[in-house]
């Protein structure tokens, strides 16, 4: 019989120093049969997470969870964030402006 094993993932976005997202996910592992969650699986989900003009150029992403016996497990990820601006802007080529 397969083996369950729900993990609950944090993140963070950091940019620029400052931590601009954070949050969690859970993700529910099926295991093959015999399988002990303190085994190593690999398994992946994905997190959606909306860029904003905070994340600009660059985002780093930081996920973790802890295991059943206290230790942390971690991966992060650099991203770019492309034209991401506060305030909305036009084309100076608009030049003069309606």
């Amino acid at each position: 019989m397969p083996v369950s094993h729900m993990y609950y993932f944090n993140f963070q976005v950091m940019s620029k120093g400052d931590i601009v997202q954070n949050g969690h996910r859970h993700h529910h592992f099926v295991g093959k049969p015999g399988h002990s969650p303190a085994t190593p699986q690999v398994a992946s989900f994905h997190i959606d997470i909306p860029t904003n003009y905070r994340m600009a150029s660059e985002g780093h992403l930081l996920v973790y969870y802890v295991q059943d016996d206290g230790e942390v497990v971690a991966d992060t990820m650099d991203f770019n964030v492309e034209k991401c601006l506060q305030n909305q802007v036009r084309n100076l080529d608009q030049w003069p402006l309606p």
